[in-house]
């Protein structure tokens, strides 16, 4: 056993090692005693039949490279048929040539987080329903002295024309004072500080309605052994005719909270809609751009505040259990999109990443109900921005995982991730707002209701990160929607946009398209990007191309382009990403993010040219593809790429088209700097150099000073001299010659003869 094995092995964790097929090739004995498996034993035979199915397609991803790690929740079945629900990490291990060789696999126990999950949810709901259905006024103060819950019986009885869900999470002293307006004497309903030394207590207090109504007001503190774990505060009115009345009303509180919540709801569309139709007009009238932020706020704000009314309108559904699902065909992709963009304001007021991945294989149209998965999805990442306004936390990451774990012919069940990191250094509050718990209990009866009570949500806390996770199964459609490129005769005043947080990247990209008669514009973050896009749209001036770095604030070029992608009025604009530090896996996220090209800076400008004549189908294969462009794949549809070094610009302008109707690239510079430049960003087959003015860099001779800065993987260029006079003897370094002025056949000639 290996000095690695054993170290293991003495951790005593459930640990394995399996080959691509599943097979055990290494166990810690905690690992046999959980599994009951031998060495070379299939790890799928000890789940069940479902999940051995999902075990192998989470094992056949991470086996071809489409993701380094994966996690899955499974269930072990042994001998005695008793389930084990558990936790598995499957991450690849590099074999030759930085395929995956292997798998380790790392096991965790969730029985005893399934049962506290359930236990939880039980002892929460029973809870709610106790206070929504109690006929008295009912408030649940917590101990640092905050509204845990209140009933609908407490707002009609203090005269409160708010939903109750809203009231949830203010400090309990400033909703008494609240009430108390309506009070004889303006000092009821009474609150006085929780006693940390108090123990189980119970405090009757009086006062009177301004109608001079009697109520009685009982507070009974909560104790246990750490200290007081908050209070019930119950008011009840002392004329019996009325507690009758309010008996025979409050027994249905849920019936009596929705006319309420639905008259908010119909004021606040009316609300959303001139706060839209001002900022429309604010933008064309170009106000200040103080002004016009401040109208963008109000808009941000009414929409916030009418998806919280559909939310709490939903959330009173569920728990009046008259949920029932709308089983609709949707496109998940233009969901998210949309989702992305209700998130995008409060990313930017934290200064949180937020991010978006959706796999290839997860189908787009989709069965179901939509509108209640995106609905869950936006309660889960409003908890963690909710958490950041109360602690003031600035900056952190926000991630959207969307992967297909099990498919058959009629259903794929796809797995939800919703993961929030803080920055370096921070830790999540052990407590967490009430705002946040109402949001993931909805979230929680939500994924309930789309599951059949089969699945839960999967909520894992780490000092620096909280994530979500669910699945859902839905029926699916395979088809996919392709993109209609216009065919565009020339590049000559075609619009683009030039997305970069860096100035001088976008201005020396605008000096290069304005050169070949392109008309640019410039955003440095996304949202500016989209508002210019859809304004332009709007016009009927559409910006056909967008050219976006991958590094930008907020939202990445990955999002950007996932949003233009799946925007109704956007799907036709392509997208030129040109990377900055790029890294594997960048190709496979352009082609699910609906990325056109894919360029590692620097990048030449000739390179740039093709990929843009390629992405707006300038070229003869112009029709519709799902091919993602690269550096490489312009390489590949040619007989060869070559290098012309010249200073004389006719004679090079005459072997650029001699060239290029043969089918070859060719890239043309006037000095070895540029060259240089032009080596280091792509390889070349074949350089042609007149060395008239240059025969040596410092100490090397030109020849040797060009192999050294050939970077790449593929073979190193060959070198052939251009000369006005005859040369026969190459001992100089190079490996052939050509004669000046090019001719057709000479130039081709030579260069077919060193490709050879």
């Amino acid at each position: 056993m290996s000095e690695y094995a054993q170290l293991i092995s003495a951790l005593d964790e459930p640990v394995l090692r399996l080959d691509l097929d599943g097979k055990v090739l290494f166990a810690t004995p905690s690992a046999f005693d959980w599994t009951g498996l031998s060495l070379g034993d299939t790890f799928g035979d000890a789940l069940s039949g479902q999940d051995r199915a999902r075990f192998e397609q989470a094992l056949r991803r991470v086996a071809e490279g489409k993701t380094s790690t994966t996690r899955i929740e499974l269930n072990l079945v042994s001998s005695a048929r008793d389930v084990t629900p558990i936790d598995m990490k499957l991450a690849s291990i590099p074999g030759t040539g930085g395929k995956p060789g292997a798998m380790a696999a790392w096991l965790r126990d969730l029985s005893m987080e399934k049962a506290n999950e359930a236990a939880a949810n039980v002892q929460g709901t029973h809870l709610l329903d106790l206070v929504e259905n109690v006929t008295d006024a009912c408030v649940i103060e917590s101990a640092d002295g905050g509204v845990e819950m209140l009933n609908q019986a407490f707002c009609e009885l203090f005269g409160l024309a708010v939903a109750p869900q809203s009231l949830v999470g203010m400090q309990c002293s400033e909703l008494f004072e609240k009430a108390s307006a309506v009070t004889e004497k303006r000092v009821g309903p009474i609150y006085f500080p929780l006693d940390p030394n108090a123990k189980q207590a119970v405090d009757e207090l009086a006062f009177a309605l301004a109608d001079r109504q009697p109520v009685a007001q009982t507070s009974i503190t909560v104790s246990t052994s750490a200290g007081p774990a908050g209070r019930l505060h119950l008011f009840r009115r002392q004329n019996a005719s009325a507690m009758t009345t309010h008996a025979i009303s409050g027994g249905s509180a849920l019936a009596t909270q929705m006319p309420l919540v639905e008259k908010i709801a119909r004021d606040l569309v009316i609300t959303v809609e001139t706060a839209g139709s001002a900022v429309h007009r604010a933008e064309q009238m170009d106000l200040p751009s103080r002004l016009l932020d401040q109208l963008k706020r109000i808009e941000t704000s009414a929409l916030g505040a009418f998806t919280s009314i559909a939310g709490l309108l939903d959330f009173s559904r569920i728990e009046g259990g008259e949920l029932e699902l709308e089983t609709a065909e949707f496109k998940l992709r233009e969901g998210l999109a949309t989702l992305m963009e209700r998130m995008a304001p409060l990313a930017e007021r934290t200064n949180t990443q937020l991010s978006l991945r959706v796999e290839q294989d997860v189908p787009d149209l989709l069965h179901g109900d939509g509108a209640r998965l995106l609905l869950c999805l936006r309660n889960l990442l409003e908890c963690g921005f909710g958490e950041s306004f109360a602690h003031s936390i600035i900056g952190g990451e926000t991630r959207v995982v969307v992967e297909p774990e099990y498919s058959s012919e009629q259903q794929i069940h796809l797995s939800f991730t919703v993961e929030h990191k803080l920055p370096k250094g921070m830790t999540h509050s052990k407590s967490p707002l009430a705002a946040t718990q109402m949001q993931q209990a909805l979230s929680r009866q939500i994924v309930r209701a789309m599951t059949g009570g089969k699945q839960k949500l999967d909520v894992r806390e780490r000092k620096e990160a909280m994530s979500y996770q669910f699945t859902a199964a839905f029926a699916f459609n395979s088809t996919r929607d392709t993109r209609n490129r216009t065919t565009f005769v020339t590049l000559t005043a075609l619009p683009v946009l030039i997305v970069s947080a860096d100035a001088e990247e976008r201005q020396r990209l605008a000096e290069t398209l304005k050169s070949w008669r392109m008309h640019p514009r410039e955003a440095d973050n996304v949202s500016v990007a989209l508002q210019l896009l859809l304004r332009m749209a709007e016009e009927e001036h559409p910006i056909p191309l967008v050219i976006t770095s991958n590094q930008l604030p907020i939202q990445d070029g990955f999002l950007l382009g996932f949003r233009i992608r799946y925007h109704p009025k956007l799907r036709n604009t392509a997208v030129i990403m040109l990377s900055q530090g790029g890294k594997p896996g960048d190709a496979i996220t352009c082609r699910e993010n609906g990325i056109s090209a894919y360029l590692r800076q620097p990048i030449a400008d000739q390179s740039l040219n093709e990929a843009i004549t390629a992405v707006m189908g300038t070229q003869d294969d112009s029709e519709a593809t799902a091919t993602l462009i690269t550096r490489h794949s312009l390489r590949e549809k040619k007989e060869g790429t070559v290098l012309l070094i010249d200073k004389q610009r006719d004679n090079a302008a005459q072997a650029i088209a001699q060239l290029r109707k043969k089918d070859f690239r060719v890239v043309a510079v006037d000095e070895i700097s540029l060259a240089a430049e032009a080596m280091l960003a792509e390889p070349f087959d074949v350089i042609v150099v007149d060395p008239t003015e240059l025969a040596y860099v410092g100490d090397q001779p030109l020849p040797a000073y060009l192999r050294s800065l050939h970077q790449h993987k593929s073979a190193v260029p060959r070198l052939l001299l251009a000369g006005e006079s005859p040369r026969t003897n190459m001992d100089d370094g190079y490996d052939g010659f050509v004669l000046k002025p090019y001719s057709r056949d000479s130039l081709l000639g030579a260069i077919t003869e060193l490709l050879k």
